[in-house]
């Protein structure tokens, strides 16, 4: 017997909001980046997208719904970026990675050998302030031991040092980048598989 969906009915402010042409679809949000969440947890997307300006529709804010947990909010690097130039006090942005030392026969050539990360550092500048705001993540906290974390161990790592930075310096509070997040098996969508 097919479930009923049910509507749901949060009021919004759109004078507020610049971008918010997505609230008009909220049942839309719900099935696409919402999958699983009741409804206090979708009330708090919603609440946080407003908070941040973010679109969910864009992929710039989701949830993920764990079992018996309650569901996170996820922001990517991208959206964190987003809310620092909004902020209008963005001046920019440095990482850096460190790799381990190359100890290889240097007579024998392997183009295959990729050198592991140590640490991300990430330095950003704002407008109003005189030094820059700095953050440094550590590898071996935060390799999740999966495909992206194999291929492109630097990208991964610099993006976690990215996003804790921008957080810090733009005081953002309860949005986190799934690359920072243990791996947990997320809630299956019964009628569809996934």
């Amino acid at each position: 017997m097919a479930e009923e969906k049910k509507e749901i009915a949060i009021k919004i402010d759109e004078k507020n909001l610049p971008s918010a042409k997505w609230t008009k679809e909220l049942q839309l949000v719900k099935d696409i980046v919402a999958k699983g969440c009741d409804e206090t947890e979708f009330k708090l997307l919603v609440h946080m997208s407003k908070v941040y300006n973010l679109n969910p529709l864009k992929k710039e804010i989701w949830a993920v719904k764990y079992a018996n947990k309650p569901a996170l909010i996820f922001v990517g690097r991208d959206g964190l970026l987003r809310i620092a130039h909004d902020s209008g006090k963005f001046g920019s942005m440095e990482t850096t990675i460190e790799l381990e030392e190359d100890t290889r026969n240097p007579n024998i050539k392997n183009p295959y050998y990729i050198r592991q990360p140590i640490s991300a550092t990430c330095s950003i500048w704002k407008t109003n302030y005189d030094k820059p705001f700095k953050t440094i993540v550590y590898f071996d906290e935060f390799d999740r031991k999966m495909a992206l974390w194999k291929e492109k161990p630097k990208m991964m790592l610099g993006k976690v040092a990215e996003s804790q930075c921008l957080r810090k310096a733009f005081n953002i509070h309860g949005l986190y980048v799934p690359e920072e997040m243990p791996e947990a098996e997320p809630i299956k969508d019964e009628q569809n598989g996934n």
